[in-house]
Formats: C-alpha cells, sequence, structure tokens
C-alpha cells in the first residue's frame, strides 16, 4: 500500500488535492493506518493517472468522474485527441516564443541563460525586501549617492540570488526604454546611479 505522502509525491501533486479527490469520489477512501491514510497500490495508481490525464484533456471534474465510473471511452482515442492538444499548445507557446525573442531583439537585449524552472518562485521570495527598500527611498525624495550605490547593489544581489545575473547594461537598456511603467522611481534611481558615478559611457 502507499501513504497518502507517498502518493502525492509519486504524481507531483499536493496531499489535499488528494484528499479532494477523495472527497468528491474520484477514488476510493483511504484505509487508515496509524492515523495516516493508505491506499491500494495498483488501484491508486490507475485512478490518479486517470484523473491527471483525463484533466489534460480538459475534462471537469464531474465528467471524470462519470468516466471512471462508465468508462465508455476508447483510451487509444482519447490518446490521440491528448497528441494534437499538445501539439495546438507547442505551436502557440513557439509563436509566443518567437515574439518575446523579436522583442528582446528590438531592445538590443542579449538573453539571460535560466535553467531554474523555480525561478520565478525565488525571485518572488525576495521581492518584498526589495519593494521595501525602493519605498523607503521614495518617501525620504532626496538621497545619497551611498544610498544610491547601495540600493542598486542589493537589487543586483536579489537578482543573482535567484539565478540571474545582471549588469550595468541591462540596467542602461532598462532605464533608457520607452515602455510604460509605474515605476518611475526606480528608474529615477538608475538615473541618478549613473549620473553620479559618472557612467558617461552608457550616455554616448
Amino acid at each position: 500500500m502507499y501513504s497518502i505522502s507517498e502518493v502525492a509525491r509519486k504524481f507531483g501533486i499536493t496531499v489535499r488535492t488528494i484528499r479532494y479527490y477523495e472527497d468528491v469520489g474520484l477514488i476510493n477512501k483511504g484505509t487508515r493506518k496509524n492515523g495516516i491514510r493508505h491506499y491500494e497500490k495498483d488501484e491508486i495508481v490507475y485512478s490518479i493517472s486517470c484523473i491527471i490525464f483525463m484533466k489534460s484533456l480538459n475534462f471537469k471534474i464531474a465528467e471524470i468522474k462519470d468516466i471512471l465510473k462508465h468508462p465508455i471511452y476508447i483510451k487509444e482515442i482519447l490518446m490521440n485527441i491528448r497528441i494534437f492538444l499538445i501539439e495546438k499548445e507547442i505551436f502557440t507557446l513557439s509563436k509566443e516564443k518567437e515574439y518575446l525573442v523579436e522583442s528582446l531583439v528590438n531592445k538590443d537585449w542579449k538573453q539571460i541563460p535560466i535553467n531554474d524552472e523555480n525561478i520565478v518562485v525565488k525571485l518572488t521570495a525576495g521581492s518584498t525586501s526589495i519593494a521595501k527598500k525602493l519605498n523607503k527611498i521614495e518617501k525620504m525624495g532626496e538621497y545619497s549617492r551611498g544610498e544610491i550605490n547601495e540600493f542598486v547593489s542589493e537589487y543586483k544581489a536579489w537578482h543573482k540570488d535567484s539565478g540571474i545575473l545582471i549588469d550595468d547594461d541591462q540596467l542602461y537598456l532598462f532605464l533608457t526604454s520607452n515602455d510604460y511603467t509605474k515605476n518611475k522611481c526606480l528608474k529615477s534611481i538608475l538615473r541618478k546611479y549613473f549620473e553620479c558615478n559618472n557612467l558617461k559611457s552608457f550616455y554616448q
């Protein structure tokens, strides 16, 4: 038998999701051992695999429940449909990638290597601290060269800790871009950063 946590790890889903599937009748109720839910291996593997596959075909929970109770579909046909949906998604993502790459090229922005699929989570984890420091500087109105350099250093470190290396070239490209941004304070700080450090090469 598999414990509920073992099932969660095996399929990359949460324990809460498994409990939900049980509550709505998608899977049979587990047997409690020492207060922990356990499931028959073959049965739970089959059920969860079917649920994940059906969800990939955009079936709703109620429809999946009905399919599991009354299996009238030919699995190979559903697999055929899934292939079509995957190909459609690949095409859509390919077009989106082309647009994004072209946009970066037009901005003279060199792509930064990204190798961590959890990078957004890491960025988010450090964003609160940076946002507070930016807000503090914004309220000050006036800031010294030391305060500006300290903030920019921390801004770079925030990205580095998340797995993204940014340099002055990229900060300057952001500063001089014509894109609409609400964060005028950040651009103001970066402008002063380049001015007070006499980074004139960026203005030539």
